[in-house]
């Protein structure tokens, strides 16, 4: 905390991150929180080691106070350049009121009773800025009586759990709505796309957990191992609500091979063969009932999945 170059570290990290998000062209919004959490978790780790309880020899001082201050505020002008002060000011408040404190001069500080600190100081709580007081470098002198806290803030002032700051108290991640980048409705035509699904296909796209069914919530769209570009553009990009009429439907399953009347397509088996929900056997047909009689020919009931046959 006392070294520049540490500083220098820090931003280098921020610089490489904020490289990496714009080459990915992540979401204006996303990046924003990506960065808060950034500023948070690293304002936290500051601020609980200024407060442990060793700390007051080494920090609590004029001069250790202006060496953080000067610190801080080169993160504090990186946020500025890159437009993330609002999300830096949000999340290093209380540090920046600490460093504040410690970098006010001591003649000054000697000025103020309890309630001037409590006023001036006031995003820190009774606790942390008590701790502050008694720990402060006042030569062999005990803190100023005037510095002690009032008899209602005596209670308050003395819970040494109110001071170090939570990790968990970070601010929750919000998933933005709109203004994003990625198309959904139509395919993507770079080959860069299509070589990393090659590549990831065979991963992720053929095998299916035996717990899997409609039912579940954790039935996920599965590829089968045969499963073509041109299917994948015609069933999911064209079609972003699985919303299609019966003879359309049909007319699909015909070309896969599939026999299948459309009064027999039910809403659930169109939903599911649009959200390219397929079997991972390749191999196995479609369940047929059992004809009653050879003049009645067999019914092919809808599953829960389509199949592309071969």
């Amino acid at each position: 905390m006392s070294k520049s170059n540490g500083m220098s570290k820090i931003t280098s990290v921020f610089d490489a991150v904020l490289r990496l998000t714009n080459s990915q062209q992540l979401h204006h919004d996303v990046l924003k929180q990506i960065f808060m959490y950034l500023f948070f978790f690293c304002s936290t780790s500051i601020f609980n080691k200024l407060f442990a309880e060793d700390s007051g020899p080494l920090y609590y001082n004029w001069t250790a106070g202006v060496r953080i201050r000067t610190n801080l505020g080169q993160i504090e002008d990186w946020a500025q350049r890159n437009g993330f002060e609002e999300e830096f000011a949000q999340v290093s408040e209380k540090l920046l009121t600490a460093a504040e404190f410690l970098s006010t001069s001591k003649s000054l500080l000697l000025k103020f009773d309890w309630m001037k600190l409590k006023t001036n100081f006031q995003p820190l709580n009774e606790a942390q800025l008590y701790h502050l007081v008694c720990g402060y470098d006042n030569g062999d002198k005990s803190p100023p009586s005037s510095w002690l806290p009032s008899p209602e803030d005596k209670h308050q002032a003395n819970i040494k759990e109110d001071i170090p700051l939570e990790m968990t108290a970070h601010p929750p991640f919000l998933i933005p709505q709109d203004n994003g980048c990625i198309d959904l409705i139509h395919p993507p035509d770079e080959q860069a796309f299509w070589k990393m699904f090659k590549e990831l296909h065979p991963l992720y796209g053929v095998t299916e957990d035996d717990s899997d069914s409609g039912f579940s919530p954790s039935n996920t769209p599965r590829f089968s191992s045969n499963f073509p570009k041109a299917e994948l553009q015609n069933s999911f990009f064209n079609t972003p609500d699985g919303n299609r009429s019966d003879t359309e439907v049909y007319r699909d399953l015909s070309q896969s091979g599939d026999t299948t009347s459309p009064t027999d397509i039910s809403t659930g088996a169109k939903k599911q063969f649009y959200k390219l929900s397929y079997e991972s056997d390749t191999n196995s047909t479609p369940k047929t009932s059992t004809p009653s009689s050879p003049k009645n020919p067999p019914i092919v009931k809808t599953t829960r999945v389509y199949q592309q046959k071969t």
